[in-house]
């Protein structure tokens, strides 16, 4: 990853975020930096991107790099939007916090790169866990047409979201299909060049939109897609880099479009810029706002902590920042969740340091693997851990199952499939040869 790529990601980000205030700043919870916080912003700003690019420079893909990286977009927007905070908390230490975290957090997740003692599953044996991926994928889809199926557009998924009732099983099959068995099926295909079993793990992904009703299942196949297109091009460390800056910058190049035809709704650059690259951001800020009020979860959210000892908050947080902050399920990363909510700001460090050892860990299971295979496997899972805590996106998404297969697959199985040689025809012979 070249410094100029590094660095024009940092720009993009902030640029993003200052146009992110200015067109939703009329809600109460997004900041709005002002011209005379910018300096502040830049200074804190410029120390993160130069700790991070020390810290990322150099280094080999991995799913460790690749979520390392996510994670340093996240605390150099909320660094750069601290300033423009419109919630009353202590800002000083929130800014020294998620300094910390995201600092200690890319060096466990990257210093630790030790190399798992393989199973060692036999080709043959290997090659059924796509296939049985697959399967399971079909099943599930299935069975969830029999609870919900509407084709609506994303304006209306909100009428009929409310009205799912899916059994508890099916839910967690639902997130663990579509984040991680769906995704290592279709890397897997790809790599081996079984093109029609790639495709049909791509509709198999795209058919739970109708199911769940959910932004993240409409746009899953078109996020694997473009990262497969990126993988094509470019290597998968550069691929991870320009996933985010591509996607920024096509947000950006809509806004003025809009303006100029005075849209009141701002589709592409609210999907992209706002929702998809700021609310991770956003999250850092609400969190510290709201519990710099309300006293620590000390994990109480996750299911085997609050049946031990109970708790006094919904198990999604998010539906607990939604009754103070009118941003509908807030949900959040471990930065946010195991973090801030969990243990407060001066200890979520800490919790930061554990999380990156559980993701070296689960980036070690996938060291003998090819990049690619990797890169396009966990395509889903990263987006889904910028998203929701950690220990969510480990067992309803599906983590810790993906890094179970990428131990069990050996990279023998990913050789592409040898095509038959075509069919050479004797020429008849003539009358002079005969």
């Amino acid at each position: 990853m070249g410094k100029q790529l590094f660095f024009a990601v940092v720009v993009a980000i902030c640029v993003s975020l200052f146009c992110v205030g200015r067109v939703f700043g009329y809600l109460d919870a997004i900041p709005r930096l002002t011209v005379a916080g910018v300096p502040l912003a830049l200074c804190g700003v410029a120390a993160f991107a130069s700790i991070g690019y020390l810290t990322l420079r150099g280094r080999p893909f991995s799913f460790a790099y690749a979520t390392a990286f996510y994670f340093f977009c996240i605390v150099t927007g909320y660094l750069w939007m601290l300033p423009g905070s419109q919630i009353p908390y202590n800002h000083a230490v929130a800014f020294v916090s998620a300094f910390a975290s995201g600092t200690f957090f890319m060096l466990a997740t990257l210093s630790i790169s030790a190399r798992l003692p393989a199973i060692g599953l036999p080709t043959g044996t290997a090659t059924i866990l796509p296939l049985g991926s697959l399967l399971i994928a079909a099943a599930t889809v299935i069975v969830g047409t029999r609870y919900s199926f509407r084709l609506v557009s994303l304006s209306e998924i909100y009428s009929f979201r409310n009205e799912l009732d899916f059994p508890g099983p099916l839910r967690y099959a639902n997130g663990i299909v579509l984040s991680s068995l769906l995704p290592f099926a279709g890397a897997f295909f790809i790599e081996t060049r079984r093109y029609a079993l790639a495709g049909a793990a791509l509709v198999l992904m795209a058919s739970f939109y109708p199911i769940t009703l959910t932004k993240f299942s409409m746009f899953a196949p078109f996020w694997f897609l473009f990262l497969l297109a990126l993988a094509y091009v470019v290597r998968p460390r550069t691929a991870i880099v320009l996933s985010i800056l591509l996607p920024i910058l096509v947000g950006l190049a809509s806004l003025p479009i809009d303006m100029a035809q005075q849209k009141s709704i701002y589709h592409i650059f609210g999907l992209i810029n706002f929702r998809m690259f700021a609310i991770p951001s956003i999250s850092l800020d609400v969190y510290n706002g709201f519990f710099a009020t309300h006293h620590p979860t000390w994990f109480c959210q996750i299911n085997v902590v609050r049946t031990i000892f109970g708790c006094d908050y919904d198990p999604q947080l998010g539906v607990e920042i939604a009754k103070a902050y009118p941003l509908g399920n807030f949900n959040a990363s471990f930065l946010s969740t195991e973090g801030i909510a969990s243990v407060g700001p001066l200890l979520a460090p800490a919790t930061a340091v554990l999380c990156g050892v559980v993701i070296a860990i689960g980036s070690s299971t996938a060291s003998h693997l090819p990049p690619r295979f990797v890169l396009l496997s966990s395509s889903i899972v990263v987006q889904q851990l910028i998203n929701v805590p950690l220990s969510t996106a480990l067992l309803s998404h599906g983590a810790a199952l993906l890094f179970l297969l990428w131990y069990l697959m050996p990279a023998s199985a990913l050789a592409p499939v040898a095509l038959p040689p075509p069919a050479i025809k004797k020429r008849p012979a003539t009358l002079s040869e005969a």
